[in-house]
């Protein structure tokens, strides 16, 4: 049974669109978005590093005249043979069933209204003022309007996608599961420092032996990297190195909707400065990986990375990326750690729990809305993978090692 939403009267309702965040900076800002992540400098660095083809609109709510809900979104391409390229590599190999897969793709192709951020995992869909029983029909009009109005410029946006709610917020927008596909996406992988873990030292001595061994292994393997946080004329003038590095891991993934421009680090490092972190590893005076986080307050959010898939075994860059952000944590005195999605088993092997996340997906034409469950299914490349248990039954302090912490 469907959630009870209170739709809004249309009556005093009305919306502005802006292209530019530009446009609207200070009345985005008036309605004290509760994320760093929809602050107006995040969208500004987005604007001038925009991936290729990606456009953005920003849709602003008002109720008698006073801004009640913000909307970010982006219109972006999709052609599923294309953003499913590795999932569907060599499909003249595979069975009849991986043929007609990569010829189904191959003739999927549509504009996409991305609601929230492509670029992030997490809550940014929107940010309102209202009571929670108005979100779900406000979100609805409002996107309604935005779409209608890219229809009037010229861009027929065929495809709605709605992300990313934790159950409880996916609960309370549960009235827009008339129209909308809800499903499960890869879960977003975090931990919360617990308060007997002062240091480094203190989180490798709750791991029980056979995972404290296999970390210290790859710390060893890592031992030769030179770390650096760089500076933004170093981010600049090397731009080009960071951005091979993360074509290199970038073209492995299964799906790609986007591809970052050369200068995204650059774009974020000059709008939020030590709020933002660029690390590079440098091995015998090469370049062979790099890792991006955010600062905010107690939180370290991970961003993305790049490494050299041939120097990745031997000096375990992913891995050791992975562990340097815990180190970090420690040094600023993070208490919360978000490492998103994908590589799932192993941030689960260092401690990282999974957050459930859904989306919602329509096609604006009805006749299609019913086939878009089982084309989903159809197309999806998620992996099962094991959750794995890397402390011991209790820490010192009593807190049972597998107690969901993480928000």
């Amino acid at each position: 049974m469907l959630a009870h939403c209170v739709r809004p009267t249309t009556k005093g309702l009305h919306i502005r669109v802006a292209n530019s965040i530009a446009e609207v900076s200070e009345e985005w800002m008036s309605l004290s978005p509760n994320s760093p992540l929809m602050h107006v400098r995040y969208y500004r660095a987005l604007e001038e590093a925009l991936p290729e083809h990606m456009k953005v609109v920003y849709g602003l709510i008002y109720s008698k005249g006073q801004l009640v809900m913000v909307i970010p979104a982006q219109i972006l391409p999709f052609n599923a043979k294309k953003s499913l390229a590795n999932s569907l590599a060599n499909p003249e190999k595979g069975t009849f069933w991986d043929r007609l897969k990569t010829f189904v793709a191959g003739r999927i192709h549509f504009y996409t209204l991305v609601v929230g951020n492509a670029m992030l995992t997490g809550e940014y869909a929107y940010q309102s003022n209202l009571d929670a029983t108005y979100h779900g029909n406000l979100l609805d009009w409002g996107i309604e309007e935005i779409a209608a109005y890219l229809d009037g410029t010229g861009l027929n946006t065929s495809v709605i996608l709605i992300k990313d709610f934790t159950p409880e917020h996916a609960q309370r927008l549960s009235c827009m599961e008339d129209r909308y596909f809800k499903f499960r996406v890869q879960p977003n992988m975090g931990i919360q420092l617990r308060p007997d873990w002062h240091e480094f030292d203190n989180y490798l001595d709750s791991m029980t032996s056979k995972y404290r061994i296999r970390t210290k292994k790859v710390l060893e393997r890592g031992a030769q990297i030179v770390r650096k946080s760089l500076t933004l004329d170093e981010l600049r003038q090397s731009g080009a190195d960071l951005f091979r590095l993360y074509m290199e891991v970038a073209e492995q993934a299964d799906f790609n909707l986007f591809l970052l421009q050369p200068n995204y680090f650059a774009a974020l490092k000059e709008h939020f400065k030590e709020d933002f972190q660029v690390v590079s590893y440098t091995y015998k005076g090469e370049t062979v990986g790099f890792f991006s986080y955010f600062v905010f307050l107690d939180r370290i959010e991970a961003h993305f990375l790049g490494y050299s898939l041939r120097h990745n075994k031997e000096l375990a860059l992913y891995h050791n990326m992975l562990l340097d952000l815990f180190r970090t944590c420690f040094a600023t005195k993070c208490g919360t750690l978000s490492l998103g999605r994908t590589a799932l088993e192993i941030k689960s092997s260092l401690g990282a729990e999974p957050q459930d996340l859904f989306c919602l997906l329509r096609h604006r034409k009805r006749i299609h809305q019913h086939f878009v469950p089982y084309l989903f299914e159809y197309l999806r490349t998620d992996l099962d993978w094991e959750p794995r248990h890397p402390f011991r039954e209790a820490n010192s302090s009593g807190v049972p090692a597998n107690q969901k912490v993480w928000q």
